[in-house]
């Protein structure tokens, strides 16, 4: 009997969630930024500053790091430093977590994607990670950057294709953001702001063609070059400055927007037919400027909301975030959830689940994994 098509398309087989253990409050950080910095900023930005970390939208977020005082005489040797160690172990742990969910070992393993934005190394993290995990060394590897916050849709992309052109076993897709290791200050809006968003995480997704719970269904990307220098890093003295435009939260709508419509058209769907919605937790005004283009409910915005507040803005695994809390509320099969993330370039990406009739069968294989219970 032949099988269906559904059964041969890259599902979603287990995600895997990674944050520091160092958690701040806004209270923490904005007296830390006002203690260290405060008197290079003027009054306004003082005031800006201040409203900004008042906000309800972000409760706490997660450094990696012993203490915030280590920003501030951190050089850029100490900072790739840092970030390498804390990558390599927040995208293991993320690894791990994973695949103890499903009956994959890790020499079953066929291609591994990571991406990040927040450090560079050459050999890339792959590398790092296929020696920490122990992944078979003729595995095929790719190391993404330049994506920004939206990079895990790309990432999502190379590895259903990959996960398409292997009879058997699966692709790893992995995000890890140290956002801290980008940190910078000044009298500088879009600095102020970064510092009362950006936290540091990473995510992890089995991607294979055995049936799982979500089914990836398609997925499209639209990238408006004119609109580079709304949101990316630039150098200034030989290190990374974010740099944010003031009407990019009208700017990701309208690109946000866009790609959702022709997604659902090329799919042959209503906005209605849409139950969940998986959002990249931008900043309050990102998302409430996404939530009027797309029409959607704070109900439907809960999930992306609840991550914000708990983790703050960590870049491009936050929206794994933000679909592992919608993969734990109760849903039926044939409901679709749609991944929508932006970030440099500027680009929008989104990706489009549905819900199978599977449930899981097996039991974890806990002694195939040599890193579980690691710590930072």
């Amino acid at each position: 009997m032949k099988k269906s098509p559904d059964a041969q398309a890259p599902h979603i087989s287990a995600i895997g969630l990674a944050a520091p253990d160092h958690a701040t409050s806004q209270e923490e950080a904005v007296a830390f930024l006002l203690r260290h910095y405060g008197g290079s900023l003027n009054a306004r930005s003082r005031r800006v500053m201040k409203k900004i970390f008042d906000h309800p939208g972000i409760s706490q977020r997660k450094f990696a790091l012993d203490r915030l005082e280590c920003l501030v005489d951190e050089d850029p040797d100490q900072r790739m430093e840092r970030f390498t160690h804390h990558a390599v172990a927040l995208a293991s742990r993320a690894i791990t977590h994973a695949l103890e969910q499903t009956s994959i070992p890790p020499d079953q393993i066929k291609a591994l994607v990571v991406n990040t934005c927040t450090g560079y190394l050459c050999p890339g993290l792959s590398t790092y990670l296929i020696e920490k995990m122990g992944l078979p060394d003729t595995l095929q590897a790719f190391d993404l950057v330049g994506s920004g916050c939206g990079g895990a849709i790309p990432n999502l992309q190379l590895a259903a294709s990959l996960s398409a052109a292997h009879t058997d076993g699966a692709v790893l897709s992995v995000s890890v953001e140290i956002c801290s290791a980008t940190f910078q200050m000044a009298d500088d809006l879009s600095l102020i702001v970064s510092n009362a968003l950006f936290a540091d995480g990473a995510a992890a997704a089995v991607i294979s063609k055995e049936p799982a719970e979500w089914r990836l269904v398609s997925s499209m990307g639209r990238i408006v070059p004119s609109q580079r220098d709304a949101v990316r890093f630039v150098y200034r003295n030989g290190q990374l400055h974010n740099q944010l435009a003031e009407n990019l939260p009208e700017l990701v709508k309208t690109c946000a927007v866009r790609v959702v419509t022709e997604l659902l058209e090329s799919a042959g769907l209503d906005h209605e037919d849409i139950r969940f919605w998986a959002l990249h937790p931008g900043g309050d005004r990102i998302i409430s400027a996404v939530q009027q283009g797309l029409k959607l409910t704070e109900a439907q915005l809960g999930p992306t909301r609840l991550i914000l507040s708990r983790y703050g803005n960590m870049s491009s695994p936050t929206v794994f975030f933000v679909l592992e809390e919608i993969m734990k509320a109760e849903s039926d099969p044939g409901d679709y959830c749609m991944m929508v993330a932006f970030g440099a370039g500027l680009s929008a990406y989104a990706c489009l689940l549905k819900k199978t009739g599977y449930r899981r069968k097996f039991p974890c294989r806990l002694a195939d994994f040599p890193v579980i219970g690691e710590q930072l």
